[in-house]
């Protein structure tokens, strides 16, 4: 798990239960095991909750109250096979996670931006997370070949 503070530019690779404050905006990348650390502190609901922990090759927009969820596939080709996976995210007003495996190329697209910072802070604006979500699917969109 890899967590950026975006205000502070604190890197967290190691998860503390009192990393997070609402006054803060933050970048956040887990893997599907890892998620239950966030569950509570995040306040995710159940049901996108254990949407993570399945496969699922719907595509789908769940709109909350305190966050939006995303679930897409991503596709990546080797040689003649096609490798497909589920990436989940949340989008609220002050975290953006990223839910996917560590062999998902999205997985090192997002541990790049949160370790290197460049990107983010180049389109970082603390009053919206959009610029960041926008780099992520458009990452997703892409085919990897």
């Amino acid at each position: 798990m890899y967590i950026l503070n975006l205000k502070t530019a604190e890197i967290i690779d190691h998860f503390r239960e009192d990393f997070y404050s609402k006054v803060y905006p933050y970048l956040i990348l887990s893997t599907a095991c890892e998620l239950k650390l966030l569950k509570d502190i995040l306040d995710i609901d159940e049901i996108t909750f254990n949407d993570c922990l399945e496969f699922d090759e719907n595509i789908k927009l769940d709109l909350f109250d305190n966050y939006d969820f995303l679930s897409l596939n991503t596709c990546e080709l080797s040689g003649n096979e096609a490798k497909i996976e589920e990436v989940n995210m949340y989008l609220s007003d002050n975290f953006i996670l990223v839910i996917c495996e560590k062999d998902n190329f999205l997985y090192d697209y997002v541990k790049s931006m949160i370790l290197n910072n460049s990107k983010i802070q180049k389109h970082y604006n603390p009053s919206n997370l959009f610029k960041i979500s926008y780099l992520i699917i458009k990452n997703i969109m892409n085919l990897k070949i």
